[in-house]
């Protein structure tokens, strides 16, 4: 970020702070996480390892995205208004969390120290994705990768995404997240193409803080980190020709990511104000337009979205194999200059905590969305008697089977120490299959007379349940056969209704 005078700053904050009220009337893509829905989801093999005894669970409310247009990009790029989504050059995200989170510290990779707190006692960790261009067949990760993103992680919370492609593609357990791209269910491709990575895989440097000046959030304090905090999907690495990242190939430039906690609300705002275009790059930079080239964070050279993306177009092009040719040839017909309204985008999540000491694992998960729902193992979007059923399947399915670890047919199925293993269907993570899963769903009693189940009783459900009595599925009084006593008892039914 260029330096300019205190006065220019403090001027394009004023004009910021009148213009606030218009900025609530103006609209923006917002996804929204219930608050208080934090469960604890181990990764380490002992499933003992001790958690940081933070004080918050990290616990994602709200994900805003938005075309940005700062009043004075190079001064203070949070200041500003949303820009025209039909010619956007700025993206502006803020990430919502319920009490005060800090920015992660280093967990020991790359070279850096194991120092998770060194901002502050509750660090995040986890993935913010973005599917830029609404195809879930371009973008992802390599299996090591992709075992912490959003589709790998959701079954830890017996739960698939609502969307039926990525649906199909979640791990059912443990033994479905394997090394092999080419074997069902296919996790790696996750669709996305961009995330806010809060990995703690490299050291993040402060370059703004206010309040007491300590190094670490504290309550009501602004804090500006940086580091390879936006990074574009390792799927895509191979087909690169990017040079200044992480990794030959990877798209992951040095950004400021602020985090703001609002002591009234008790919230803390994670913001990223990052560059659409090469025009944004540059005010931005507050330095002249730069050609998209190969480079990033090298020779002054500039990033942006549509930077990484024309990479990819390109690299389609070009002789791929393995994943990276199934997750990338889609580019070749597409075109980048279509993707940049960040309304548009999609967006999933998986964040959580870390342990006290290295533990063999790096991530606690505490909380995953955006239209993932605990319990709904069918990935219909709703919780119902399906799901139910789908778990007493599984039960039924692996009870004494080489994969249940007690070996014998009892009405359930251990599967191991919870955090090295899971299952889609263990609704409370303790490593065993059984009726406390089963349980865990409970549902009001069916009102009968309701035939075609949308809450009302009325003509219609007359009409659904002779179609089903001619179809020969009309048994309402449970006897076992379709008769003409079904169609009065149903009538009879029908007219007294439901309490």
């Amino acid at each position: 970020m260029k330096r300019t005078t205190k006065a220019r700053c403090t001027a394009a904050a004023l004009i910021a702070a009148a213009a606030s009220c218009t900025l609530a009337a103006l609209d923006r893509s917002l996804w929204t996480d219930p608050m208080g829905d934090v469960l604890i989801r181990r990764t380490d093999p002992d499933g003992s390892a001790p958690i940081l005894p933070a004080p918050v669970l990290p616990d994602v409310i709200a994900v805003a995205l938005m075309p940005w247009a700062p009043l004075q990009p190079d001064c203070d790029p949070y200041a500003g208004l949303p820009g025209d989504p039909q010619n956007p050059h700025i993206v502006r995200i803020d990430v919502v969390f319920a009490g005060l989170v800090n920015p992660p510290g280093p967990l020991g990779a790359n070279g850096a120290d194991f120092a998770p707190t060194c901002f502050g006692p509750s660090p995040v960790y986890g993935f913010i994705e973005f599917d830029v261009d609404n195809d879930r067949n371009t973008g992802g990760e390599f299996a090591a990768a992709a075992r912490t993103r959003s589709l790998a992680v959701a079954p830890r919370y017996a739960a698939r995404p609502a969307d039926p492609i990525l649906s199909s593609r979640v791990p059912t357990s443990h033994l479905d997240a394997d090394y092999d791209w080419q074997t069902p269910p296919y996790y790696e491709r996750t669709g996305t193409d961009f995330a806010i990575t809060l990995c703690g895989c490299h050291d993040a440097q402060i370059i703004s803080e206010d309040g007491n000046m300590n190094g670490i959030l504290d309550p009501g304090e602004t804090m500006v980190v940086r580091g390879r905090f936006f990074q574009r999907a390792g799927g895509y690495r191979w087909a690169s020709n990017i040079d200044g990242g992480s990794d030959a190939g990877s798209y992951d430039p040095l950004v400021d990511l602020r985090f703001k906690h609002e002591p009234s609300s008790n919230l803390t705002v994670v913001s990223l104000v990052y560059p659409l275009t090469m025009e944004g790059a540059a005010a931005l930079a507050g330095e002249p337009v730069q050609q998209i080239d190969n480079l990033i964070d090298l020779q002054g050279s500039h990033h942006s979205v549509i930077e990484a993306l024309t990479d990819i177009a390109i690299g389609a092009h070009g002789s791929l194999s393995g994943l990276t040719a199934e997750l990338t040839w889609r580019w070749a017909k597409k075109d980048p200059a279509n993707y940049l309204n960040p309304m548009n985008w999609d967006v999933t999540f998986a964040v959580g905590t870390t342990y006290a000491e290295p533990a063999g694992a790096w991530y606690v998960w505490t909380d995953v969305g955006f239209n993932i729902t605990r319990g709904d193992t069918d990935g219909d979007g709703v919780v119902s008697t399906l799901d139910r059923d789908a778990v007493q399947s599984a039960i039924s399915a692996l009870d004494g089977s080489p994969h249940d670890l007690d070996g014998i047919i009892n009405g359930q199925v251990v599967l191991g120490t919870p955090g090295a293993v899971f299952s889609l269907y263990d609704l409370n993570a303790d490593g065993i299959l059984s009726a406390a899963d089963i349980e865990w769903f409970t549902f009001p009693s069916r009102c009968y007379p309701d035939w075609n189940e949308d809450g009302v009783v009325d003509v219609p459900d007359i009409f659904s349940f002779l179609s089903d009595w001619f179809a020969g599925h009309g048994d309402f009084n449970g006897d076992g056969f379709t008769l003409v006593d079904d169609i009065f008892a149903f009538l009879a039914a029908w007219f007294q209704g439901c309490a």
